[in-house]
This record gives C-alpha cells, structure tokens and sequence, in this order.
C-alpha cells in the first residue's frame, strides 16, 4: 500500500488494530543510523545536538532548582525545623509514585542525622491525600512540620484545618492545580502559576528530589554538620522507580533521571544495597543474568507488587521495603507484597470482565464509558478503567461505592484530556484532581446519571463524529535485515522507552511468514514466535497475536509488519531481538 497524506501525517497502512502513520524524518537507510539516534536524544533531552553527549554529562542538562516557585522558603522553614529539633512528618500517598517519595525523604534526613515520621492516609477511610482526619492525627502526636509528596494541591479545606491546628504544610505536588491553590506554607508544584521551572511533567517523586537538592544546596550554604552524608545519587533509584511507575513522560528531566536511576538500581540490587527492591526483582522473576534492571522490570515486575499494598489495604508495607536494610525484613516485605498481587490481580480481572460484560450489553452507540458496581473494590478501580479505555479506545471512568459516595478513576486515550474535560464540571464534584491521562473523583450517588450523561456529551464534542483507531507511529521503512545488533545497540542509549519516549517501531514490507511456534507455559498461549520463509536467521517473538499468525502461515499470505526491536540480554552476551506489534495482510 501506497503512502498518503491524512493531515499532517503521512498514512502508511494498518490493520483492524491500528492505523500506521510514518513519522517525520523517519529512518530508511543504514547509514541514517547516527543521525536518528542523535536527533531522538536532542528530543529527549530538549538540546540542540545530542551527537557528543555521555552519560556523564547526563546531570548538566537537568534543569536549576532554583526555578521553582516557593523553593527557597520551604528549605527554610527545614532548616528551622532541623535547627530546633521540629517535628516533620512526610504526608504521602498510597501509589507507587507516593510510596517512593516517602522513602526518598524519610532516608536522605536519616542521612542528616534526622529521623522524621511518614503519614500515608487509608484509602477506603480517608481517601486521596491531604485530609483532615490525618492532620488531626498528626497535631495530636506532637505536630510540627508537615511536606507532602504527590498530593496536596487540591487540598484545599486540609490545608485550612491544618492553620487551626497550627502545623506548617509544605506541599510538594505534580498534578494539575485548581484555580484557587491551598493556603499552604509554600508549594513546589511545577504547574502552579508563576513557576518558571521549565520542566512541567515531574512525578511527584521528582519534585520530591528536587526539593532535596535545592535543601543539600542551602545546608552547605549554613555549614550543616551532616550534609556531606547526603549523597543524592544513591536516591535516584526511587526517582525511576516512582517516575517509570506512574507512567510520567520519559523525555526531559525524568529521561535523565530516570536513565542514571535504572544504572544506580542496578547495582543496588547487584551489591545488597537495597535489599528490599532486590528481594521483589527475584521473586518476580528477574535473574542478574538478564544483565540490566530496566523500565520494563520496574513496569511490570515491581511497581504492580509496590502497588498492591496500597490498593488492597495499607502501603506503608511498600514504604518500609524500600527503606529497610534489614534482608529478612526484606524478604518477608516482598513475599507480602508479591502475594498481595496476585490477590490484586483476581479482584482485577474480575472487575474487568464483568465492565467488558455491561459494554457488550450496550445497544445504543457510545462515545465514552461511566460504569458503576457497588460491589468492585475501590483499590482496583483505575485499573479497570486502564483496561477498559485500552481495549476499547474510549475514555473510561470505573465508579463504586464507598461510605455512602461513590468513588472512582478514569483513563483516557491519546487525543483526549480527560483532566481538561472534567475540570468544568469539578463544582458537581465532591473531590476531583488527576492530571490529562488519568483523574479520581467521587460525587454523590444521585449525580450518577448526570455524569453519564455530561461525559458522553464532552467526549462527543472533543472528539467529533468518528473515534478513530489508535495510531502507530512508525519510525522507519527497514527491510528486516536492517534491523541487527548495531541498530539495537544504538538505540540502547535512548533508554529507558516508556510515556512520550515510545520504543521505536519499524516498518517492514511484504514478507511471508513461514512457520510460527507457540510459547509460553499456559496451554492456551496467545503468544507466538514466528520465523520468516526467506529464512532470517532471527525469529520474531508476538505476544496476542498467536491465532492470527497461525491462520496467516496457512494460507501463505504476505504481510506487512510493525516491529521493535531491542538488545536481549541473557548470560553475559547480548543479541539482537525483534517482538511484532502489529500485522496486516497485503491486499
């Protein structure tokens, strides 16, 4: 099929999955190789020219922490509280971006001879963030000080209970903020008005860090006895894994943090240097032979087990892990957490049958998806509404019942903000905050029909007559033989691959395929691997598609193909592997 311009997008092909749409200076020759990596970089890291950048340099481009609003007053109001032995409590969250933020502050001031307390509020009991109820527990065991992290800058009636009880708040925050901002102390929050830091898409965890190095910064400036101790470095393990986990944009700043945490994980975990992360890698499978802890581990293997906690009960069991050096802690805290998600994993997969159910049922047209089921667990609800929105290309929001309210999370679609379209209608809400892919609210359960009915509308009007299918964007036309070690090699320095910084994907034209092979340990793999009847030495791997490539290899069809490649590692030596995304036969 021929290329054609739809738009500003140059339209390549597709399937019933996906439309192909070919990129801007998209590679299609070898000797490209060094001119797309080095764009991509420049991309990445918002520079001219990435052609003779080293790791080394990687912290030179991260932008001044001087730049954020309100910075030098909250270091000093920590300084205060440290010189007169004040009280600090942390105010976290229960995800992983919260948990990870937690454990950064609370060892980086035990490094500052400090220790302070961490607050993580019950979800069913208290809900999301800054609360009152939480605040009261706080003045009531001595007060003090209170920072939060990932969450704050909605909290506007906590922020005013918090003034009658006299504590300071510090918020430290990266979801968008309302119109009118807390009554807090000081805020870091680079989305607020009046920031300059130029860097806006920060998890939460990162601008935690931050706060860090703007308070290393002025300690030396005072001549702190202990702030030598502080190495920051060591920490940026909990920056990628919080960041990575919360699905933030990997370019930018989290690009760089994210790509120097993943090497300090690594050799953590390779030293015994966290023992709590190490122990959760190995019983979710992870061997040191795979070489790298990479984005995809922390994706899959530990922020799902990080997350359980929280979403069933208690996360302050994913906090302790990664503070404790304790290997026996460690151990036990990671065998809970692995088990509490495989009971996450149930209650999951259950909810997302019956929401998959009701949507079948549906006989009219829909645009959007509001379900409600009382009887769904309120820690798996933004899950559900991610599996949702992703299997049928609609923004969902997944609702139940908790004290009398009904509580919920919603997930968008490229194209869609979803934090945007609801943000108008935040005066019917109880409690609403998020951010353009993914918002919680609660309301009252007589708005029910009401919000169906507005979101339908919204989605409607922003998206216009027709949701069209997801776009894959393609990064070159390649035949498959390009796709070797060195390009794989090269790309290894545009790790790690996650939000805004997809893996890059290839096109390759008419082949056939010649016989496939099904893998995986369930009997009814979906998963395939495929060798091509040109005879390549390298097989493809395809996870899904495995019915499909049978009925293609049988009628000896030849089709296009969407891949990624990437650099495998196993037993010290290193090949290059391919995996299809996506398939169309020629027509």
């Amino acid at each position: 099929m021929s290329a054609q311009m739809i738009g500003e997008k140059q339209w390549v092909g597709g399937s019933e999955r996906y439309r192909w749409c070919l990129k801007p200076n998209a590679l299609s020759d070898a000797e490209q190789y060094s001119t797309f990596v080095s764009e991509r970089l420049a991309q990445l890291r918002g520079i001219d020219d990435a052609r003779e950048l080293s790791d080394k340099d990687l912290l030179s481009y991260l932008p001044a922490w001087s730049q954020f609003k309100d910075v030098q007053k909250s270091v000093a109001r920590i300084c205060q509280a440290l010189k007169t032995d004040e009280r600090i409590t942390i105010f976290g969250d229960y995800d992983v971006d919260g948990t990870t933020s937690c454990a950064l502050l609370k060892l980086a001031f035990a490094d500052l001879g400090r220790q302070v307390e961490i607050y993580i509020p019950d979800r069913l009991t208290e809900g999301y963030g800054l609360n009152p109820i939480g605040l009261e527990k706080i003045a009531a065991a001595g007060g003090g000080l209170v920072i939060t992290v990932d969450n704050g800058i909605s909290a506007n009636h906590a922020c005013e209970r918090a003034k009658e009880l006299g504590l300071d708040v510090i918020i430290t925050d990266h979801h968008e903020p309302p119109e009118t901002l807390p009554d807090a102390f000081a805020i870091l929050n680079p989305k607020q008005p009046g920031c300059s830091f130029p860097f806006k898409m920060l998890a939460g965890v990162g601008v935690a860090f931050y706060l860090l190095i703007a308070l290393r910064a002025e300690l030396r400036n005072v001549g702190y006895p202990q702030v030598d101790r502080l190495n920051l470095k060591k920490y940026l393990d909990l920056v990628a894994i919080g960041t990575i986990a919360d699905v933030a944009p990997l370019n930018g700043a989290n690009h760089i943090l994210c790509r120097i945490g993943l090497s300090v994980m690594h050799d953590h975990v390779l030293n015994g240097q966290r023992a709590g992360v190490s122990a959760l890698l190995r019983l979710a499978g992870w061997k040191p032979e795979n070489g790298v802890v990479d984005a995809t581990d922390v994706g899959f293997k530990i922020g799902p087990r990080l997350n359980a906690a929280g979403r069933l009960g208690s996360a302050m069991a994913s906090a302790q892990l990664l503070i404790t050096d304790q290997a026996n802690e460690a151990q036990e805290l990671a065998e809970f957490l692995h088990g509490e998600n495989s009971a996450r994993q149930e209650i999951e997969k259950k909810a997302v049958e019956q929401a998959l159910k009701l949507t079948s049922q549906m006989t009219h047209e829909f645009y959007s998806v509001v379900l409600f089921n009382e009887e769904w667990h309120a820690g798996v609800v933004g899950l559900v509404a991610s599996r949702v929105a992703e299997k049928l290309h609609k923004p969902s929001l997944i609702l139940t019942l908790v004290d009398g309210k009904i509580k919920g999370s919603g997930r968008s679609i490229p194209g869609f903000d979803l934090f945007a379209a609801l943000s108008p209608l935040r005066e019917k809400f109880l409690s609403f905050g998020g951010h353009g892919y993914a918002v919680g609210m609660s309301l009252k359960p007589e708005d029910l029909p009401w919000l169906q009915e507005t979101f339908e509308k919204a989605v409607r009007d922003a998206m216009g007559a027709n949701l069209p299918s997801p776009l894959l964007e393609i990064d070159g036309i390649v035949p498959v033989g390009l796709l070797q070690d060195r390009l794989c090699s090269m790309l290894d320095s545009l790790e790690p691959f996650g939000a805004e910084n997809p893996r890059p994907k290839w096109l390759i034209r008419r082949v056939q395929l010649g016989h496939s092979k099904r893998i995986g340990q369930a009997p009814d793999s979906k998963h395939a691997r495929v060798w091509l009847s040109s005879q390549e030495a390298t097989p493809l791997t395809a996870f899904g598609l495995a019915v499909e490539i049978e009925q293609l290899v049988a009628k000896k069809e030849v089709v296009d193909l969407v891949v990624e490649g990437r650099l495998s590692r196993w037993g010290g030596r290193l090949r290059s592997e391919l995996r299809i995304v996506d398939l169309a036969a020629m027509t």
